[in-house]
């Protein structure tokens, strides 16, 4: 199968979602503002 890994669980920080970027570095994912949209998968 063609599988990927997509993300990685961490003890810290809690509550916390983190994106990496094109250049390596981790920032903060946001919370969703306004109307949420149901996310496909």
């Amino acid at each position: 199968r063609q599988a990927t890994i997509i993300g990685e669980f961490r003890n810290e920080p809690t509550g916390m979602v983190l994106i990496k970027t094109e250049l390596g570095a981790e920032r903060i994912l946001g919370t969703l503002e306004g109307e949420h949209v149901p996310r496909i998968c």
